[in-house]
């Protein structure tokens, strides 16, 4: 929930925010629409965090790391780098959102990925 009102807070702030650190008009506007994305999407990546939190307190730890470290390398470093050549900033946020995929794989396989520790 906090992160979910910090997002929104960030999104609905983020003009003011990015004054002081670009005195170019077309700088920042590019940065308060980022600003704007990802704190639309901190909601998202709040949940990941705790389900995959779950994952692990639940006794598997390999897979979480193995699925964080696919999603930043595969997913959101390097489609990033390809997409913001094509569609700029929205490449970046584009990218951000294949943890998406992620989701769907803790939700779908949660019960497999724990470990019965009884």
């Amino acid at each position: 929930m906090l992160m979910g009102v910090l997002g929104v807070a960030v999104a609905s702030t983020s003009q003011y925010l990015v004054l002081p650190f670009s005195p170019d008009p077309y700088v920042a506007w590019l940065a308060s629409i980022y600003l704007i994305l990802a704190g639309l999407s901190k909601p998202g990546l709040a949940l990941l965090m705790t389900l995959g939190g779950g994952i692990c307190g639940a006794g598997n730890t390999r897979v979480p790391m193995m699925v964080n470290a696919a999603g930043l390398y595969m997913f959101r470093i390097i489609s990033s780098a390809i997409l913001t050549r094509y569609i700029n900033v929205f490449g970046a946020w584009t990218a951000m959102r294949t943890k998406l995929i992620f989701y769907i794989i803790y939700c779908r396989y949660f019960h497999r990925l724990i470990r019965r520790i009884a």
